[in-house]
């Protein structure tokens, strides 16, 4: 759900490659970068805090890479924290 209630919520996506790299820069609604993480190799899903954020409207930049370093998605998720 969005807005997430508790707890770490999930960034994911789709996808059929094996190998990734997966990485979310989270912006402000002012366009500067508060956040920016990477999940485990190999995975399509990846959780954060925003415990430490204010309340407000964010937008994740969600990209993921192959093994090779080849791009291979990238998304844009707008997201509402509400504390």
């Amino acid at each position: 759900p969005n807005p997430w209630a508790s707890g770490s919520p999930p960034i994911s996506f789709q996808s059929n490659k094996s190998s990734l790299t997966l990485k979310v820069k989270l912006y402000d609604i002012a366009v500067e970068r508060v956040a920016e993480f990477q999940g485990p190799n190999g995975t399509s899903q990846v959780s954060f805090d925003p415990g430490n954020l204010a309340s407000g409207l964010y937008i994740a930049l969600v990209e993921s890479w192959d093994e090779n370093g080849n791009q291979i998605h990238q998304q844009t998720l707008k997201i509402l924290i509400l504390h």
